[in-house]
């Protein structure tokens, strides 16, 4: 059987060949880690985005339900003022009045 020398030379030559080859796996594997980091970035911001939109709308609902109830609630105050200038007309104008007086003293100052 013939054996097999190795030299300085060769074994330097094959210890060059797996280090490029373990570089050339490294630069896959840190290519593969960054694509999968940036497709986890990009979720994450679309989960973001819509969750963002939904509590915008969310909001947006609850703002027109509040200023329909209080519409509603100033068309029933209006409503009852109304009534009650009509039941008692003078009681109306003198509570009209002393608010005013109040008001232009309280101007005054």
């Amino acid at each position: 059987m013939a054996e097999k020398t190795s030299t300085p030379e060769t074994e330097a030559s094959v210890s060059t060949q797996e280090l490029e080859a373990q570089i050339a796996q490294l630069k896959r594997d840190v290519a593969s880690l960054t694509e999968t980091l940036a497709a986890i970035g990009t979720s994450k911001l679309h989960q973001a985005g819509e969750k963002a939109t939904k509590l915008g709308s969310d909001m947006a609902d609850a703002s027109a339900d509040m200023l329909e109830a209080a519409r509603g609630s100033l068309a029933s105050m209006e409503q009852d003022l109304e009534h009650h200038i009509r039941r008692k007309p003078i009681q109306s104008v003198m509570i009209a009045a002393g608010l005013g007086f109040v008001f232009a003293l309280l101007n005054r100052r």
